[in-house]
């Protein structure tokens, strides 16, 4: 089982899905509702996302950007993917509402001012922020072999010279909600991200396998990290784990897992069980059935049938589901015992939203796809 970070769940998983196949079993996805990770109290309902104020040469043109993206983050919470516990303020004409209480040429820069424009737009809290924005570009030159000159001059390798730019980002924002009937501040972030091109790993964090981004497309992708970062903190949010359903040959087999793929996984789990008592030997059926009685919510009872199909038969899916599994429940140890997170089978909703949402920016090369 394998956290599936949003970029990583392809339409073709969900088509995989939905059709209930694939040459191992079948695939599963399950949810961990994970609650907010600051304390936003109960009353706060509705709220306004203000225009950021920029900072520096490069922050003024992308506030705009951050403070648009954060607002349809936390509408994206409504439904499917969270609670609908917040009613965000149409952003349609909030410039000129704050622009009549002399708030919109200065922006929201403090509680004070957030307090003013709360009651003016009939908000519970009110978010504003900052954003800074360092970039540079540097063009240099670097030697390589010339593909087109392998086989001439005796065979001998012939080296080009080809030009090289270097891109470097930092996005760095501020973040606070406060309410306005006390300005009192409710939470408050400060989230910052890098990119160096001249880095393998900050490179794929962002772009996975492709060469190069464009600048616009760096500063695209880091500002939406600061905004996860913010959104983690005030919203419920759902993340899901793929299970890898183990194969069978059997009738009984076949029939249990096509119930598991249609939902169906308490009728699942009993043929399931059925089979482990016939065999005791039969390491799939327990492993399968431990997957059931997950997506049923029976986390101890589903860790405890993985955990002894293992001690059967090793096996890498029930290794690696195992692991996951314990990963998931040590971020939600505290908030399970508090009955404030759940574990859960995802609903096709959730498993098609999140397919949808946060995928990596486009990058230069997708143009010559």
């Amino acid at each position: 089982m394998r956290l599936i970070r949003v970029a990583c769940l392809c339409a073709g998983a969900v088509a995989m899905l939905l059709a209930g196949c694939d040459a191992t079993g079948g695939r599963l996805y399950l949810a961990a509702n994970h609650p907010p990770e600051a304390a936003v109290p109960g009353d706060v309902r509705t709220i306004a996302v203000t225009p950021f104020v920029g900072q520096g040469p490069y922050g003024e043109v992308n506030a705009q950007m951050a403070s648009s993206m954060l607002a349809a983050r936390l509408n994206q919470t409504v439904g499917a993917m969270g609670s609908g516990r917040y009613t965000v303020v149409d952003r349609t004409n909030l410039k000129q509402l704050l622009m009549e209480v002399d708030l919109g040429e200065a922006g929201i820069t403090d509680s004070a001012s957030a307090s003013k424009a709360g009651k003016v737009l009939n908000a519970d809290a009110v978010i504003f922020g900052t954003v800074h924005v360092m970039k540079d570009e540097q063009r240099g030159t670097k030697s390589e072999l010339d593909p087109m000159a392998l086989f001439a001059n005796n065979n001998q390798p012939k080296t080009r010279t080809v030009a090289t730019m270097r891109r470097t980002c930092t996005v760095s924002m501020g973040f606070k909600m406060a309410r306005p009937d006390t300005s009192a501040e409710i939470v408050s972030k400060v989230a910052t991200h890098n990119y160096d091109s001249g880095s393998e790993s900050t490179h794929k964090g962002l772009f996975g396998g492709k060469e190069s981004a464009s600048m616009d497309q760096v500063v695209h992708a880091l500002t939406a990290q600061c905004v996860e970062d913010f959104h983690r903190m005030i919203s419920p949010r759902v993340e899901l784990y793929e299970l890898q359903l183990a194969g069978g040959a059997s009738e009984q087999a076949k029939t249990a897992n096509a119930l598991a793929l249609s939902g169906d996984y308490a009728e699942a789990g009993k043929l399931y069980d059925a089979a482990f008592e016939a065999n005791q030997s039969d390491h799939a059926a327990l492993y399968n059935r431990g997957l059931m009685k997950l997506m049923l919510g029976d986390v101890s009872g589903g860790r405890g049938d993985i955990v002894r199909a293992g001690t059967i038969k090793s096996d890498s899916k029930y290794s690696s589901a195992l692991l996951a599994l314990n990963k998931a429940l040590l971020a939600l140890n505290k908030a399970l015992a508090s009955g404030q997170a759940e574990i859960r089978a995802a609903t096709p909703g959730e498993i098609s939203q999140q397919a949808g949402r946060d995928k990596k920016p486009k990058s230069k090369n997708d143009d010559d796809d």
